[in-house]
């Protein structure tokens, strides 16, 4: 749900309690639509986000430290310059309006006292972030608008509302609905003992978020009580949702060409069997050329085709041998023996090339499989850099690798799994002991799982448990059993030249995995 005028009442007043007093020490904008604002004071430092991207705008106190980009943007320098050093007096909300406006009392050039404002419209998609001085003229604003728009925003200009009728948010109206309650002060009033932090659950799974419990979700959400402040709340739920916003638009790119690849690969290796196909089917070519040089040899030049006894066949078959206009009866019966053996060359490469689209095949579709259970951008980094192992730009540090990930069995057996393909090779090439137990999901893409050995040997409950993990960590997770491959690793091999990943492996043994969630 958006951040309503009556949350942000709530909050304001959360804020005030917090930042109020305090002196803005550090300016920075980690995106096109935050700016963060490093404040000091009395009740200590805190870092204060104006958010207007994504699809929650909100203002509040968040604990995360951002990644800011090497040259801050113009808008930043802006603030620096207008609000470095400034001491934020107050956060004042627009009556029953989503604006905030956070008042500086700060110092212009000659070092004259005077108040700069930052104002905050949470407005959805209409969301704006403007500086004005203290008598309310536009400095600048993240986003420009055009003076005929119905709110114009443009330096110079001074700043007025957006045009709207103040009417309780959707959220409040369904909530009066339901509790029967035909004003909204006095539902509010009503439940004011009831304003805390609330988060929206389903199934144990936070969807939604308020400063009250709603009754009107009763049956379809849980009102459990969140544990800390309303910017605690906002921190944790938003700032969660945003990133995964930003690996879901991160990884369906990475998907993008995955899958592109593998038809690619696909649309290749059909043409190169069917290829294989017509080469296999050959040995009429060389029966051609039998049957020309056995025929007659009257003069062919001028005819398209010529029909001869069909001694390959049964006793009174016909053969009708297309033939080469400009060619002698002996030089269409040379053509198609050299055709044939042409053939027969090519059944080989064809082999080759075939053995190599399968490969790739299985390649990219272990890849779609490793971006199906990507869960941090870190681990999609490290798929980009399998898939650009020569970096843009060469002078670039690479991010530390991530580890596999590393279970504990139930007696103590330690089990890790590759997250990647270029983790796959690290564990099952470099990091296990040539006595350690290696697992695969058997003929699909999936993860190498190794259980460490010790004394040699693996016990049956945590052959169990790293044969599951093998499973899960499958393109076919979701099934309820899962046939698992299992050797020791000194049988795992990666053929010269293969792929990340791609291993070969002999004297395995097969078990049936349960996929299914253990109590």
């Amino acid at each position: 749900m958006p951040l309503d005028a009556c949350f942000l009442t709530v909050l304001t007043d959360e804020l005030n309690r917090l930042c109020a007093g305090g002196r803005v020490d550090k300016i920075h904008q980690p995106s096109d639509g935050e700016v963060v604002l490093s404040l000091r004071g009395s009740s200590g430092s805190h870092r204060l986000l104006v958010s207007i991207a994504g699809q929650t705008p909100r203002i509040h106190v968040t604990a995360i430290a951002r990644e800011n980009p090497a040259r801050p943007p113009m808008f930043t320098m802006l603030l620096r310059k207008h609000l470095q050093n400034a001491r934020l007096r107050v956060i004042e909300q627009e009556p029953n309006e989503r604006v905030a406006r956070l008042c500086f009392d700060a110092a212009d050039e000659m070092g004259t006292p005077c108040e700069k404002r930052l104002i905050a419209e949470l407005m959805g998609r209409n969301s704006n972030l403007i500086l004005t001085d203290g008598e309310g003229r536009i400095l600048d604003s993240l986003r420009r608008t055009d003076i005929q728009s119905p709110h114009p925003v443009a330096p110079g200009m001074f700043y007025r509302l957006p045009a709207s009728r103040p009417t309780p948010s959707p959220v409040i109206t369904r909530e009066m609905e339901h509790c029967a309650q035909g004003d909204v002060h006095a539902l509010l009033r009503a439940r004011s003992g009831e304003f805390a932090p609330y988060v929206l659950t389903d199934g144990g799974v936070a969807r939604d978020f308020y400063f009250m419990p709603l009754r009107q979700y009763d049956g379809a959400y849980k009102a459990e009580r969140f544990q800390g402040t309303y910017s605690e709340l906002l921190d944790t739920l938003c700032t969660q949702k945003e990133i995964q916003a930003k690996l879901a638009q991160k990884l369906s790119g990475v998907r993008k060409r995955a899958v592109g690849a593998l038809e690619r690969v696909r649309r290749k290796m059909h043409a190169q069997q069917a290829e294989l196909a017509a080469a296999l089917d050959r040995e009429r070519l060389r029966q051609y050329g039998d049957l020309l040089m056995a025929c007659p040899r009257p003069e062919t030049r001028g005819l398209s085709e010529i029909t001869v006894e069909d001694y390959y066949g049964n006793e009174g078959d016909t053969a009708a041998i297309p033939l080469n206009v400009t060619l002698s009866l002996s030089q269409n019966a040379a053509a198609y023996y050299k055709t044939y053996r042409k053939m027969k060359t090519a059944e080989a490469q064809l082999a080759r090339q075939l053995e190599t689209a399968r490969s790739e095949v299985l390649y990219w579709e272990s890849v779609l499989d490793e971006l199906s259970r990507v869960t941090s951008e870190k681990e999609l980094d490290e798929i980009r850099e399998e898939l650009n192992p020569k970096p843009e730009n060469p002078k670039a540090k690479r991010q530390k690798p991530l580890p596999p990930e590393t279970h504990i069995a139930s007696d103590g057996t330690i089990i890790r799994v590759g997250r990647n393909n270029r983790q796959n090779d690290e564990l099952t090439l470099r990091l296990a002991a040539k006595n350690d137990l290696w697992f695969h999901a058997k003929n699909i893409p999936g993860s190498h799982v190794v259980a460490s050995a010790s004394g040699g040997k693996v016990s049956e409950s945590a052959l169990l448990e790293a044969a599951r993990l093998a499973a899960v960590n499958s393109k076919a997770r979701h099934s309820r059993k899962v046939e698992v491959d299992y050797t020791s690793v000194k049988h795992v091999k990666k053929p010269p030249g293969a792929k990340p990943g791609m291993v070969l492996y002999t004297n395995f043994k097969t078990i049936l995995a349960d996929v299914t969630p253990r109590e």
